[in-house]
């Protein structure tokens, strides 16, 4: 069953991936993506170029937004790094994250190796709407970005709450960033249609390609990153999880689940 869905998934993605690369032509630009936004429910108010810009859908779906449209937090010590719903967070113990009530899977392998027993996390689901670019959620040293290859099953429910270390199966690109308080991994994990991940730090380091192992970038010294500054790039949507090594106190507006915004105070 695994073995089929690895593959599976992984051929269909790479498939959608194509399709939505390709080329459209100037005069049906329009057209298409505002057909597109209608679909899905996005917000051309908040789009930064003329529609007949994006030259495919990947262009107007990683598409950047008008500045100002997402304000950071300044008073805030973690910020949302995504557009989405916030589907879980609080605290962990014993290296075992919260996947959803009841479900749980193990930090060590989910981050690559980085060792985080005890902490904070949270958990955000990215839906075709939203924009997915993914910005950094504390002021801190980005240390390391590493790739860790896996299937690309979906990340919604029912698959959330019934298939067993979901996120720790699927593709992920792991950041490590250094804060003040303490270390706080941002991870982008893949799902269904969503293989392809990019970050702006190093061009050679995107996700589902084929025959590769797991690749990780040192940087050395570290890379001096700020709230709102951008770490990755999903070519289509998935999720974003936050795991910090110290205590959140998790700001009171976030206490119920519901959709947040880049920027948005966290804690």
């Amino acid at each position: 069953m695994m073995w089929r869905s690895y593959y599976a998934t992984r051929v269909t993605s790479k498939l959608v991936h194509y399709i939505c690369a390709l080329p459209l032509p100037k005069s049906l630009r329009k057209t298409a993506w505002t057909w597109a936004a209608s679909i899905f429910g996005m917000n051309l108010a908040e789009v930064e170029l003329p529609l007949d810009e994006y030259s495919s859908f990947n262009a107007f779906f990683t598409r950047q937004l008008k500045p100002g449209v997402r304000p950071i937090d300044a008073t805030a010590t973690v910020v949302s790094p995504a557009d989405g719903v916030l589907s879980s967070f609080g605290e962990f113990t014993n290296g075992q994250l919260i996947q959803a009530k009841g479900v749980y899977y193990p930090a060590d392998l989910f981050l690559g190796g980085n060792m985080i027993r005890h902490g904070s996390m949270a958990t955000i689901y990215l839906s075709p709407k939203d924009c997915h670019r993914v910005m950094s959620p504390v002021d801190g040293v980005l240390e390391s970005i590493t790739i860790i290859p896996g299937a690309l099953v979906p990340v919604r429910e029912p698959y959330v709450s019934t298939v067993p270390d979901l996120f720790g199966r699927n593709e992920r690109m792991v950041m490590m960033v250094t804060t003040d308080k303490g270390r706080v991994a941002v991870v982008m994990v893949g799902a269904l249609n969503v293989g392809t991940m990019t970050t702006p730090f190093d061009e050679n380091l995107v996700t589902h390609c084929w025959g590769e192992g797991v690749r990780s970038k040192v940087f050395s010294p570290g890379q001096p990153i700020k709230k709102g500054d951008l770490l990755g790039i999903f070519h289509m949507g998935s999720t974003v999880v936050m795991v910090a090594d110290y205590r959140w106190e998790f700001l009171e507006g976030v206490r119920e689940f519901g959709g947040i915004r880049i920027g948005k105070g966290l804690v």
